[in-house]
């Protein structure tokens, strides 16, 4: 399976009961540059929910491309996971104002940006 950023699959997320992290099958975004996403077994991903979420500045609505339903993408929970977590790939955001929200989001996320 070819990986390219931008790309929304379904996925199987794990973590130990009791976590507030998003932890069951749900579609992500892939995150990780495409050098990355082919050269490593590693990837990052940014998780999607269709529960309705308070506005926060790492938060971005999606809708359309492929997905069940009006998405938001939680920035705030980027994470790192391996590909043999990922499952059937839904849609992609290559090149669109959604990904470029995501890609601010990170920066606010990650310290980069303001």
């Amino acid at each position: 399976m070819t990986i390219k950023r931008g790309n929304i699959h379904w996925a199987n997320l794990h973590e130990p009961d009791g976590s507030t992290i998003i932890c069951k099958p749900r579609p992500v975004i892939v995150v990780s540059n495409d050098d990355a996403n082919y050269c490593s077994s590693i990837i990052h991903v940014v998780p999607l929910t269709s529960r309705k979420k308070r506005k926060l500045p790492t938060h971005v609505k999606i809708s359309g491309y492929g997905l069940p339903c009006t998405s938001t993408a939680l920035v705030e929970q980027v994470k790192c996971i391996d590909k043999v977590a990922l499952g059937n790939k839904i849609g992609t955001l290559a090149n669109t104002e959604e990904l470029q929200k995501i890609n601010k989001c990170l920066g606010v996320q990650l310290g980069f940006a303001s």
